[in-house]
């Protein structure tokens, strides 16, 4: 698997796990009264769908960005003769 792939991955796995914290926090300050798994998965309040989506957007094109650019220096570091 090359470099910026596994950046991907990371990033992407970063992402759901700011979610995940998101929905833990919004379910203790918000929504005590409420299923957890249900506030996760199935009943997502709809201003949340929008803030979890960009967010993830987000680490996915940081992600994507951060892997060309280590992929780019890498192959540049390769080309340099010392």
């Amino acid at each position: 698997m090359r470099l910026n792939k596994k950046v991907l991955l990371v990033s992407v796995l970063l992402g759901l796990l700011v979610g995940t914290v998101d929905t833990i926090l919004d379910y203790i300050y918000f929504y005590k009264g409420e299923n957890f798994l249900d506030l996760l998965i199935f009943n997502v309040p709809k201003h949340e769908i929008y803030i979890r989506s960009v967010i993830f957007f987000c680490f996915i094109v940081f992600g994507v960005i951060a892997g060309n650019t280590i992929s780019q220096l890498q192959e540049a570091l390769q080309n340099v003769k010392y």
